[in-house]
């Protein structure tokens, strides 16, 4: 039987490989229009459940000082988003962040 934790590593690798293209893939963005037209509840849903979180992670490494010069426009943007979230719709770093699902 396979970990909850085993399929989600699993899947983190894909994403990674994926991304691993150094710009000459059609992979990314490929992932990206399927993502989008994915259904309406799962737009919400990945939103939440992946995206909001990794933006809240990689501006905590800003706050933390944890990046170099190769991800360090990577977490400074993330920084600045969540700033904005948190500024304008109430985000916060020591809660979940987490969308209503209807």
């Amino acid at each position: 039987m396979e970990h909850p934790e085993d399929k989600g590593r699993e899947i983190a690798d894909a994403i990674i490989s994926a991304a691993n293209c150094m710009g000459g893939s059609e992979v990314p963005a490929e992932t990206v229009r399927g993502l989008l037209g994915c259904h309406r509840t799962l737009n919400q849903s990945i939103t939440g459940n992946f995206i909001l979180p990794f933006i809240k992670g990689m501006a905590q490494k800003y706050r933390d000082h944890d990046y170099d010069l190769r991800n360090e426009a990577a977490v400074k943007v993330c920084h600045l988003m969540w700033s904005a979230m948190v500024k304008e719709h109430g985000f916060d770093f020591d809660a979940n962040p987490r969308l209503p699902l209807i």
